[in-house]
């Protein structure tokens, strides 16, 4: 359907009200790492009103929440270079930008081979997660193994687990550089490259990875 979030006010105010009351429900926990704003606002809202957005909702956050206490985390909107000079220091404090980097949703990831996937991950998504940093501390907050089957090539046994251990490690090479990351997700159902135990009982994803 029509994505009418972002065109009513009252849309709006009633997210920065749900921003603001789960920041005051985390504030009295240790483990609070911090809280995200928004989870992938579309490519096609404009940035001038996402920005605004996480502005205001930056202050009902901070509200609760101080900046040693938590970051407030920032979705890139699928514009990971569109950030720079936003949200800075000393206005803003802790505030982390988060990119979800998959590669097997779009045509140009169903054009791609095998070879093509890991060079993506390793070279251009290096590229780019260097130029997020320069605009502000980076955070992979969403990733996984999934591949479009076009790429995999009918590959199977052998040569599929080594296929999927050189993608998943050409991944985490470059994440090493950001504030952390989080696998989606950890077990599924079926199993496969969504599932991070799977991934791991596989031999696809290393056993044990300290950043």
């Amino acid at each position: 359907g029509k994505l009418l979030w972002h065109t009513s006010k009252e849309n709006l105010d009633h997210s920065l009200r749900i921003v603001a009351d789960l920041a005051a429900r985390c504030k009295g926990y240790d483990n609070l790492l911090g809280i995200e704003l928004l989870n992938e606002p579309r490519w096609d809202v404009p940035l001038v009103i996402i920005k605004a957005f996480y502005q205001d909702a930056y202050r009902r956050v901070r509200e609760h929440i101080s900046k040693t206490q938590g970051a407030v985390v920032i979705h890139d909107a699928f514009r990971s270079r569109d950030w720079a000079n936003f949200m800075r220091e000393p206005e803003f404090e802790n505030v982390i930008l988060d990119t979800h980097p998959y590669q097997c949703f779009t045509d140009d990831d169903r054009k791609r081979d095998l070879h093509g996937q890991v060079q993506v991950a390793l070279v251009e998504r290096k590229k780019l997660l260097d130029d997020m940093r320069r605009q502000l501390p980076t955070l992979v907050g969403e990733w996984s193994c999934a591949l479009p089957p076009e790429s995999l090539g009918g590959r199977t046994g052998l040569a599929l687990d080594l296929a999927m251990r050189a993608y998943g490690d050409a991944q985490l090479i470059n994440f090493d550089a950001t504030k952390g990351w989080f696998f989606w997700t950890y077990k599924t159902e079926e199993g496969g490259a969504w599932s991070f135990r799977d991934c791991v009982k596989r031999g696809w994803l290393p056993e044990r990875y300290d950043m």
